[in-house]
């Protein structure tokens, strides 16, 4: 049968699209196919709460319950609350021994607006139809009675029904008048929006064969258009400069277009032979890429990922991918992916690190230079490469270089009257005071200190951008060494140390917060064990409400109780959720005081979730008496779980497994915070390597972790070290400054 299917769903997943006003019928040739398609069309309709009703004929009541028992039914139940009821043919289609159609259609509305008095949604019917084939009187009018059921039934009344019929056992030409008056077909395991399906005024009109001839060539034109427009979409595809594929479990390239061709340099013919999975992955990209499919399968949203492909002539290229799960017609899964050639991003990639390594050498060089430039103290020609003016004890230059006279230039003195020898500098700096400059009157008051001696030099730093550039520049005056005194004054430009300083800072961040979302990512796990209990609760709480909801008289306390149960249990939820959103927010560097003692104990559910995962015994001995610290409470989570995780992974291959974290306080001015594991311990030599970035121990380590750790604890002003322990395992400590103000 040509037919259109809905987006070509499994036919569980279609079960649970159909809705009130639906007619359909059910066209099966094997036991197992109308139990398929009758059995959970029954149980949807109960779980939803529907009155359902079923007719039975070639089957017992005793099997219908016995199916929906093994389904997780209990039928008793709904037995006994008139949910659900079976009537046997004779007492619908044929009471008092004959079919009158008008007669059943009365008896469905009855039944639907009974079912709707009694508080039900809606009334689900299904009905075996083999009791046509006994040939009592007026069996003949069943094409008219399935015609009329839509225009007198299904449009006005919310009615679903599934009219099942025997294909072996029906004559073909019943058949086809059963599949022109449903709208929806059951067949073969799927489930159709009938194109040749007939409205009922057309089915009993005296026109029918013209009606149905028409219908048949209207449906052929618009067969043809739907084949036109496939073979159109072929071949946008085929044509897209975007790379795509549709590929299966196993491995097989089921459909790529032209530019998958060419970005691997294949013909069609021979990669159609080509197993994703074993030509064109490489090997240690696979496991990363499976592992990912599994993740599409539990989300079921589009995933994004990075891998490599293999071409023809044996290079790598790497792309991104955009993965999509799908379907064959049978339900199984599919893969389309469509994909992007990164090779130039990712030179990009490599240009950019390049570049931070060239901002940080050239951090350096500025730095170094700057110092030089600040620690003279009377050579004026080795401040001449920057702007440079040399004044008297009064403020009058008595020389200036050419940098300084081109900066005047473009801050507003075409003339440079204003910094040529004679004028006086201290007066210039005056009026720009007078006029509310505060940077000028900041480096006016720091140049006089010099002059009159109260400083041996003075330095400052400042914003100078205009319209078009930031520029930033450092102002140092330094005491003139001869009888006479003066100052020698320069403004050092450094644009492009603080350009750097910034890029880097920011690379930091984004590094700092790859290795959240990345430790997060370990602890999925973890994450999934703690949010679980809850959850669970929630269920359980909510399908208790149910049963009390569906008896007579509920006990109205008693489901006051169940509903504080489950607000309690979805704060819990909540509050994992709302660890683990913080965890991945992108903040700035935000000092509070902070008990450390919180911060810990902010991190032990998920900690000791993923402890529980991997069999490690994980425990607390926090000091109730330290005091606070000034600190920013996400980067510190982030230390915490980067060591937490770093002991599970040191214990791997550990019989003994524990995991402790203490806190403690030194000298009353640091607190300490101790991280213990039974694992291996570390070599002696390479302590001091540890903390260096893409330092690692680990065979998949990025080395990254804990020089970020360092980082973090370096910006708080802390130290941080590990030590091997007497018997077993190492401990990794830092310690952090107490806040001047704190309180206990």
């Amino acid at each position: 049968m040509k037919a259109r299917m809905r987006g070509r769903p499994s036919l569980l997943k279609a079960l649970r699209g159909l809705k009130p006003h639906d007619h359909i019928c059910l066209i099966y040739e094997t036991s197992k196919d109308w139990k398929d398609a009758v059995i959970p069309f029954l149980k949807i309709g109960l779980e939803r709460g529907e009155k359902c009703l079923y007719v039975v004929d070639s089957h017992t009541a005793n099997q219908i319950h016995h199916f929906l028992k093994k389904e997780g039914i209990d039928v008793e139940s709904v037995r006994q609350s008139g949910q659900f009821i079976i009537l046997h043919e004779s007492e619908a289609y044929t009471r008092d021994g004959s079919f009158d159609p008008d007669r059943m259609i009365a008896l469905l509305i009855s039944e639907t607006k009974k079912a709707l008095s009694e508080g039900y949604p809606a009334l689900r019917i299904t009905g075996e139809m083999t009791w046509v084939l006994k040939g009592h009187p007026g069996s003949e009018k069943l094409i008219e009675y399935e015609a009329k059921l839509n225009s007198d039934l299904f449009p006005k009344h919310p009615c679903v029904a599934i009219c099942q019929y025997d294909r072996r056992r029906f004559d073909p030409e019943i058949i086809k008048g059963v599949i022109l008056t449903h709208p929806i077909v059951i067949w073969g395991k799927q489930l159709y929006e009938n194109i040749y399906y007939i409205p009922p005024e057309e089915v009993l009109s005296d026109q029918y064969a013209e009606r149905q001839v028409e219908h048949w060539l209207n449906t052929l034109e618009r067969e043809r258009r739907t084949r036109r427009n496939r073979e159109f979409l072929a071949n946008v595809i085929d044509r897209s400069s975007q790379p795509m594929s549709l590929k299966s479990p196993d491995g097989r390239l089921l459909l790529f277009n032209r530019a998958f061709l060419t970005l691997l340099g294949y013909e069609k013919s021979e990669l159609a032979k080509l197993r994703w999975n074993k030509h064109l992955t490489p090997p240690e990209w696979l496991p990363g890429e499976l592992e990912l499919l599994e993740e599409l399968h539990r989300k079921g949203s589009p995933i994004r990922c990075e891998k490599e492909y293999l071409r023809k002539d044996g290079s790598r290229v790497p792309v991104e991918l955009l993965l999509e799960l799908t379907q064959d017609d049978e339900g199984k899964p599919l893969y389309l992916a469509f994909i992007s050639d990164i090779s130039e991003r990712k030179q990009a990639e490599e240009e950019l690190k390049k570049y931070q390594d060239h901002l940080e050498e050239l951090v350096k060089e500025r730095t170094e230079e700057l110092q030089r430039v600040e620690s003279l103290s009377s050579s004026v020609l080795a401040s001449l490469r920057d702007h440079v003016v040399v004044i008297d004890r009064s403020g009058q230059i008595i020389d200036v270089n050419d940098a300084w006279k081109h900066f005047a230039r473009e801050n507003g003195d075409p003339g440079t009257a204003s910094v040529s020898i004679g004028a006086n500098y201290l007066e210039v700096c005056r009026q720009a005071v007078h006029d509310g400059d505060s940077i000028a009157e900041a480096g006016l008051k720091g140049i006089e200190s010099v002059l009159d001696g109260s400083r041996d030099m003075f330095s400052m730093e400042y914003d100078c951008s205009s319209l078009s550039e930031k520029r930033w520049f450092v102002l140092n005056a330094l005491p003139l060494k001869r009888p006479d005194e003066g100052a020698v004054i320069s403004h050092v430009n450094v644009t492009q140390r603080k350009k750097a300083e910034e890029d880097l800072q920011q690379l930091q961040e984004e590094l700092r917060r790859v290795i959240r979302i990345a430790t997060m990512g370990e602890l999925t796990a973890a994450l999934a064990h703690e949010l679980n209990q809850p959850l669970t609760g929630i269920l359980s709480n909510a399908q208790a409400a149910q049963r009390f909801l569906s008896s007579q008289n509920p006990d109205l306390t008693e489901l006051r109780e169940i509903l504080s149960d489950i607000v309690e249990d979805d704060k819990r939820a909540s509050g994992v959720i709302l660890k683990l959103r913080s965890l991945f927010r992108k903040e700035v560097f935000e000092l509070e005081a902070l008990n450390m003692n919180d911060v810990i104990s902010e991190m032990v559910p998920i900690i000791r979730s993923h402890a529980l995962l991997k069999n490690i015994v994980f425990v607390t001995e926090l000091d109730p008496d330290i005091l606070q610290v000034m600190g920013d409470r996400i980067q510190l989570h982030q230390v915490i779980l980067n060591l937490a995780f770093n002991g599970f992974e040191a214990m791997e291959h550990s019989e003994t497994k524990k995991l402790s974290i203490r806190t403690g306080q030194v000298d009353g001015g640091w607190v300490t915070v101790s991280i213990e594991d039974s694992g291996a311990g570390i070599d002696e030599e390479r302590k001091e390597e540890i903390f260096r970035p893409f330092f690692t121990t680990k065979k998949d380590g990025m080395g990254i972790g804990l020089a970020i750790s360092h980082s973090i604890i370096h910006v708080h002003q802390g130290r941080i070290w590990i030590e091997n322990n007497p018997d077993r395992g190492a401990t990794v400590s830092f310690i952090l400054p107490v806040a001047k103000k704190t309180v206990k």
